[in-house]
């Protein structure tokens, strides 16, 4: 079992009452549990509306949960914020680069296109650290990993959302 994410851009609202599928109710599931439990991190996706598809998407998994944990520490260290726990107990957090990334679900939820953006702007203003920290840890993976996020907060920062499931 793995961490599995997908990236939309450009949603499109269903008309009212026109879509009661199977995806439609995990997203609303996914939006209750992240409203709940991570406010904020949503924002731009209406809760209460069903989406009927999107401009594009793409998928990728991001390790196994324990890799996922261990790549967020990485994420943390490289950014010189210590590490992800460091990062959640931190009572000065908000505004942190990657903070709603690592202080966030690792299992399920749904990142709107607000959050989303912001997290994007952090990815692209650090990718050079990032290629740095790769190449003196030696670990390729690390950096693909990072260049996949990379994409899916940009897509979904353009209109959509970033779903983990």
């Amino acid at each position: 079992m793995g961490l599995d994410i997908r990236a939309y851009r450009g949603l499109q609202l269903a008309p009212a009452g026109q879509l009661n599928d199977h995806s439609s109710l995990y997203l609303r599931e996914a939006l209750a549990y992240t409203n709940k439990a991570f406010p904020g991190r949503a924002d731009g996706l209406h809760p209460e509306m069903a989406y009927s598809g999107c401009e594009d998407s793409f998928a990728f998994q991001a390790g196994s949960y324990m890799y996922y944990s261990q790549w967020r520490n990485q994420l943390a260290e490289m950014a010189g914020l210590g590490s992800a726990e460091a990062v959640r107990t931190n009572p000065e957090k908000e505004g942190l680069p990657f903070v709603e990334l690592i202080d966030f679900s690792d299992c399920e939820g749904v990142i709107g296109p607000k959050v989303a953006a912001k997290l994007a702007k952090d990815f692209g203003d650090y990718e050079f650290m990032a290629s740095a920290f790769a190449a003196e840890s030696n670990d390729d993976f690390f950096l693909a990993l990072y260049r996949e996020w990379r994409r899916a907060f940009e897509w979904a920062a353009d209109g959509g959302m970033v779903y983990f499931g």
